[in-house]
Order: structure tokens, then sequence, then C-alpha cells
């Protein structure tokens, strides 16, 4: 009888541990963040979204294991359940949101406008008949369509662009964001100034695939806000030197 009894109160110790036990998620990470321009900050992102990740274990009570893969094996890794999510720049298009569920974009990687520090434009609407350098071949040229009365020009070194900027031969330019932030912290810290008007949705989102639970990613979110409410996200973003413009508005 004693026997029995152990055996009893010894199923239930095994099975109220694995009642308690935390919930383990599985993250895919490239950590080149291809094709995505960093200008050598691709240890910086990946160690800021990792804390991120290790905040949210902590917040929501779960376990997270993050899985390194090439940029190339990412999604098949997703399509193929070897995680169950993905950190990812890819956008949410029609097309893309038929297969996967995306958060909501927690770092802003698109195109700001760069202009002279004395300048009062703040929109690229307040450019027409000016001209404004563009990257050659950027995917802005799409979106620059809307304005047609913006003379452009294109540039393909970062350094020339900005110089053409403070020496009025260009009225203003848009840049990556993240490339762009070293430059006018730094070296045209009392030239340059970015307006911060985030002007596509590109940026760093969560994604898993659109036929499972869409739970992870609801934690994902919650977990952004939280952070973005009590200053954790910016104290992360310091330490690991995101700029803080790259931040979704």
């Amino acid at each position: 009888m004693l026997h029995y009894l152990l055996s009893f109160f010894l199923l239930i110790a095994l099975t109220g541990c694995d009642a308690i036990r935390p919930k383990t998620y599985r993250v895919g990470v490239d950590p080149s963040w291809f094709p995505l321009d960093t200008s050598n900050k691709e240890p910086n992102l990946f160690a800021f979204t990792n804390d991120i990740l290790k905040e949210m274990q902590a917040r929501k009570h779960i376990r997270i294991e993050r899985v390194v893969m090439s940029w190339d094996n990412l999604l098949d890794g997703l399509d193929v359940d070897r995680y169950d999510a993905i950190l990812t720049t890819m956008k949410p298009t029609i097309i893309n949101e038929k297969k996967y569920r995306f958060s909501a974009p927690f770092i802003y990687t698109g195109a700001v406008l760069v202009v002279q520090k004395g300048s009062d434009i703040d929109s690229l609407e307040e450019l027409s008949g000016q001209i404004l350098q563009v990257y050659k071949g950027s995917s802005m040229l799409d979106y620059m369509s809307k304005y047609p009365e913006i003379e452009l020009q294109f540039y393909n070194n970062l350094n020339d662009c900005l110089e053409d900027v403070i020496r009025e031969k260009a009225k203003a330019a848009l840049v990556p964001v993240i490339p762009l932030a070293s430059f006018v912290h730094n070296l045209y810290f009392d030239q340059l100034k970015m307006i911060c008007k985030q002007i596509t949705g590109d940026g760093i989102r969560m994604a898993n695939l659109e036929k499972k639970e869409d739970h992870l990613i609801h934690i994902f979110n919650q977990t952004i806000e939280e952070m973005r409410k009590d200053g954790s996200l910016e104290k992360l973003a310091k330490k690991w030197s995101v700029p803080d413009q790259c931040f979704m508005q």
C-alpha cells in the first residue's frame, strides 16, 4: 500500500513540475540582417535584439531559444517548423501576409530626410522644385514617383551626398536611417540634422507562419510596448549604440 501511495505522490509531483515549466519558443535570426544596409552595425543589432528576447523571457515567463541561420535559409527553416518565428526585415506586403503573420515593426530601417542644421524643411512636400539626393538603385525610387515635382539626383557615396547638402548643391537627401545616424551624430553634428519622420514602414519585425497560433507575436508586441513605456528599450539601444531614430513611432 505504501508503495502505491509513494508512486501516486511522485506522479503528482512530476505532473506539477511539467505544469509550471515555461513554454519554449524557438526564434530564427540571421545575424547579417541581409539585405539591410547596417554600416557594420550587424553585431549591435544582433546583440540588441538578443537582449529584447531575454527581456521577453523574463516578463512573459517563457523560454526562448535563438537559432542562428544564414539569410538564404531563414525562411526555409520557418517553413519546415525548425523554429516558431523569425526576426526579419521582410515587408508585410499583400502577398507575404497570405503566408506570414507579422508583429508591429520595432526598429525602423527605412529612409529619413537629412537637411542643413538650420533648415526649416521637415517633409518631402516642402521640396517641390528643389534637388533631393537619393541613393542610386534605392527602393525609395518607386515611392518618390508620388512627388514628380521634386528633382532627383542620385548618389553612390554617402559622404559625397552629405557634402552636397552642406554645400547647398542639394536641398536635402533621403538616406536609410541606420547608416545615416553615425554620420549626423558625429562627423556632421554641427552641420546636418535628420528629420525623424518615418517615411515608409520598413523595419525589423517578428514573423511566423499565418497557419500557426498568434500567441508569440502577441506577447512580442506586448513586450515591445511595455519596454517603450518604461524606458528599457531606450536603455538597451544606448547600450548597443542603436540610434534612437530607429524606434518606430
